[in-house]
């Protein structure tokens, strides 16, 4: 995670300036089925989006 982080921040291209990617994951270690880790994946990766919009103050849902 932190270097696709890495990765994005950094990018600096001729038509965008800049990426960011929100992204969860969550493993069979922690989860008895797909269906849990899919879901845990799901709002671990919401829950990165939202922090980063706090945290940046950007917010392209309005």
């Amino acid at each position: 995670m932190r270097k696709l982080e890495e990765i994005t921040s950094a990018y600096d291209g001729r038509e965008i300036h800049g990426v960011s990617i929100s992204a969860g994951f969550a493993g069979a270690d922690e989860f008895p089925d797909i269906d849990s880790i899919l879901v845990a994946a799901d709002e671990r990766m919401y829950k990165e989006k939202s922090d980063y919009y706090i945290r940046t103050g950007k917010d392209r849902r309005k």
